[in-house]
């Protein structure tokens, strides 16, 4: 009976640990009608507030490839599978993300003009932690979603006229017109 309790509270722990499946977001590149220049500019800032450092850049080409960035657990990477071949014969289980490791990541983004339109295509590189040392792993989108996000953003905000604060405008206030009544009952 106590085998019978240790392995139903053993397969408990097992389920317990197990991640909930988790969505793996497109990729997808993202075309822009805006100036190549503007789209690159957009791209440096959106990676430099990600904190995210450059490592090389060659603006001719549209590549632009960025340092390695380690965060202390796993954001943006599909948790590898772990089997257990030797002690449960042919189970195998996710790693549970908000238990795990650093993640190492790397973005490299491509920048192409064609034609009329600018197109992003964000690649990154993920990788885990592992006991025989950093693991790739696939992406869940999260951050390529993020990035391609942010760049829209800046370019959208590029767009707003700004407003000048040297001179104030006065405004004259016309009177408000009433609305006409309707008589319901002729």
């Amino acid at each position: 009976m106590k085998r019978l309790y240790l392995i139903l509270a053993f397969l408990f722990l097992l389920v317990g640990c197990l991640p909930p499946p988790q969505q793996i977001l497109p990729n997808t590149p993202q075309a822009y009608t805006a100036d190549f220049n503007n789209v690159w500019n957009a791209a440096i800032d959106t990676l430099d507030n990600l904190g995210f450092t450059p490592a090389q850049m060659q603006k001719e080409d549209g590549f632009l490839t960025t340092e390695r960035k380690t965060f202390s657990s796993s954001i943006y990477g599909v948790a590898p599978f772990i089997p257990f071949a030797r002690a449960f014969g042919s189970m195998s289980a996710n790693i549970n993300p908000m238990a795990t490791i650093p993640e190492q990541v790397k973005v490299t983004l491509r920048i192409l003009k064609d034609g009329s339109t600018v197109t992003v295509k964000v690649n990154p590189y993920i990788a885990h932690s592992m006991p025989n040392g950093w693991e790739q792993v696939q992406s869940n989108g999260q951050l390529e979603n993020k990035i391609q996000a942010a760049i829209t953003q800046r370019l959208l905000e590029s767009l707003k006229p700004k407003e000048t604060t040297s001179s104030p405008s006065i405004k004259t206030e016309t009177p408000a017109t009433p609305l006409p009544v309707v008589d319901k009952n002729p």
